[in-house]
């Protein structure tokens, strides 16, 4: 109760100044790295296709009630991926996060932290418009899937990538030659 709380507060009574966007970039980093080893351990079980498991990745990734609502049916692969992978309206989707760290990220004072864009332009050519196209009319087969699971830990990755490059950017406390910013 506590946490949903102080998550009430800092998204309705925080200044949206730098801080209040880093905030935002963590959740969203947070998200890409969970969302993405998520999807890449489900598609990797030889028993992806059962509603059970795809029904337990629809409520780590807080989308069950969003599924039911557009299918009415048992969780299916293709819709299950398409919701938390793909779906830009989805604000839980991996495509979605990807975009609000993207617009964010624009934002900052970069001063010249090139490998930050760098790496967003990496991520968002992990989530494709089509990337879900392989698997359209029946092509799940393993191999398949595989290569799927791979671009989802890519995109977990680069969620790690961009974790390491804000605390480098904006935490770390020595200047460009290395020297300590800091006086003893």
């Amino acid at each position: 109760t506590g946490l949903a709380a102080q998550c009430g507060f800092a998204l309705d009574d925080m200044t949206r100044d730098d801080g209040w966007r880093m905030l935002l970039l963590g959740r969203g980093v947070e998200r890409l790295q969970c969302f993405g080893d998520l999807l890449a351990f489900a598609l990797r079980q030889p028993r992806v296709e059962e509603p059970g498991l795809l029904a337990v990745v629809l409520e780590l990734a807080n989308c069950t009630i969003t599924y039911r609502m557009r299918y009415h049916s048992l969780p299916q692969l293709l819709p299950v991926l398409d919701l938390v992978a793909c779906d830009v309206a989805n604000p839980h989707s991996l495509r979605h996060q990807a975009e609000h760290l993207a617009a964010q990220v624009a934002k900052l004072p970069l001063d010249g932290a090139l490998s930050i864009g760098q790496t967003m332009g990496a991520l968002l050519a992990t989530l494709p418009d089509d990337l879900l196209h392989p698997l359209e009319d029946g092509g799940a087969s393993t191999s398949t899937r595989e290569a799927l699971s791979e671009r989802f830990v890519a995109c977990a990755e680069l969620g790690r990538s961009l974790s390491d490059r804000f605390s480098m950017r904006y935490f770390s406390h020595v200047d460009d030659l290395g020297l300590s910013t800091q006086s003893a």
